[in-house]
């Protein structure tokens, strides 16, 4: 989102003054060694909010980087990872899947984001901010973080030699097992020997040495020991090491990992499920949408279900072939959109994913996405507002016409929402539709809050073009 500097100082106040905050950052943790951001958020509404859009602002202090490659970072695992130059500004990205936050619960994401520094050349500083873009309008973005050379160069530190490791990896005492994988990644040894360590790791009995050669698996991209991983996705009940096994098996890329995955999804629990299904979508690979679709058709019944896990299992089902745009799932995903036995939740959430699809303010070519142009326009009269300010997108997306995209954003304006009056004028100012300058100004006059701020920037934005 593009920041207006000139009215800073009033979004600063009226967000501080007003009360009405949808969503609340109760917890925000820095974790250099990962360059990973730990956010929880609550939602304080009485519908369900979603995060469709992650990022990250990149700004140097000092330093260059245009130098040999030097440096390491280890590939994080996190649910979402931001690669980004070291000297950008602000990147974003597509959160694959929507991340979902129920009434009245709470939800953890980690970000990290990695700068690259490879080509440092010497000292350098950077700070880095995480930023978050709800599916309502509403956006965070997290303060700044220094992140320093020697930050990156401490990862690197050796306290065990090469003649030191076989004997500790061995060790009886977990904690110098954990140590001695952990420095596998900077030793000298064969690569073939370094597999054969993690491989009988991946079999230790102690939790904690197992996690550490899970890491260490993905740390080195020894794909060979995908399937060994996944072994230990029916083995072990600890929920950390459940969510850092299908992280991996995501991060490899390996599709031996995906019917362990599937598996976790239908039968794991709500968490293991969606860490599940966020592994799926970041594998990529042209096989699981058909995998999915197939489960999906015979797990039908769970969109009309009255268990509510169910619900939310079909859901993770319906976002990773959202996600992969899996044509051969529209009739399957209309279908369950127009059958009135399937739960209000369920449609809306696939809706919300379908938003999340949405990249700009342009006309889509998508096929996929156009193939929902009917339910958008039905879901455009829905009680909710957060339903209707989803539809409003899309269907603005999927019309070619410009007259009928302004009038739908006049008819928009009368809306009782303010979110979808916000939705209809940040189109607008996008657009250029400078009849409705006017209209949007009054609303700035009597607006607070996060929407201010988003109909604020489209009334400069249209002013901008005179």
């Amino acid at each position: 989102m593009v920041r207006i500097r000139k009215l800073s100082v009033i979004v600063i106040v009226l967000l501080m003054t007003s009360q009405a905050f949808s969503q609340n950052l109760i917890k925000n943790k820095f974790d250099k060694d990962n360059f990973a951001f730990e956010l929880t958020f609550e939602n304080e509404n009485d519908y369900p909010v979603f995060i469709d859009k992650v990022g990250a602002i990149s700004q140097v202090n000092f330093g260059e980087f245009n130098c040999e490659p030097n440096l390491w970072i280890p590939n994080p695992l996190s649910d979402f990872v931001i690669n980004v130059p070291a000297k950008a500004d602000t990147v974003y990205m597509k959160a694959t899947p929507v991340v979902r936050i129920d009434p009245g619960s709470v939800a953890t994401i980690t970000m990290s984001i990695v700068p690259d520094v490879e080509m440092a050349c010497s000292s350098w500083a950077i700070d880095l901010s995480a930023l978050v873009k709800f599916n309502n309008g509403y956006d965070f973005q997290s303060s700044a973080e220094l992140v320093m050379s020697q930050d990156v160069e401490k990862l690197s530190f050796r306290v065990y030699t090469d003649e030191e490791l076989p004997t500790l990896i061995n060790s009886p005492e977990p904690a110098k097992r954990v140590k001695a994988i952990e420095e596998l990644k900077f030793s000298n040894l064969d690569p073939k020997l370094i597999e054969s360590y993690l491989k009988r790791k991946l079999e230790d009995k102690t939790t904690s040495v197992r996690i550490a050669a899970e890491i260490a698996v993905n740390d080195m991209k020894v794909t060979s020991l995908s399937g060994d991983v996944c072994n230990n996705l029916f083995s072990t009940t600890d929920e950390k090491e459940i969510s850092i096994i299908v992280r991996v098996i995501g991060n490899l890329k390996d599709t031996k990992g995906t019917d362990a995955l599937i598996g976790r999804v239908l039968n794991g629990s709500l968490d293991d499920a969606n860490y599940a299904a966020r592994a799926l979508i970041r594998m990529n690979s042209p096989e699981i949408p058909r995998k999915i679709k197939f489960v999906a058709d015979r797990q039908i019944k769970w969109a009309s279900s009255t268990n509510e896990e169910e619900n939310q299992k079909f859901y993770y089902l319906a976002s990773i072939l959202i996600n992969y745009e899996d044509e051969g799932s529209i009739a399957m995903l209309k279908k369950v959109l127009n059958d009135p036995a399937t739960k209000p939740e369920v449609k809306y959430d696939i809706l919300a994913n379908l938003a999340g699809l949405l990249e700009t303010y342009q006309v889509v070519q998508d096929k996929f996405i156009l193939s929902f142009k009917e339910e958008y326009a039905y879901f455009l009269g829905n009680k909710f507002d957060y339903v209707r300010t989803n539809s409003l997108s899309l269907a603005l997306a999927c019309e070619p016409n410009d007259k009928a995209k302004s009038k739908l954003i006049k008819k928009s304006f009368k809306d009782p929402s303010l979110q979808v009056q916000c939705k209809a004028a940040v189109w607008a100012g996008e657009l250029g539709y400078e009849e409705y300058a006017e209209t949007i100004t009054a609303l700035v006059n009597t607006a607070k809050g996060p929407e201010y701020e988003e109909m604020a920037e489209a009334l400069v934005k249209l002013s901008s073009q005179n």
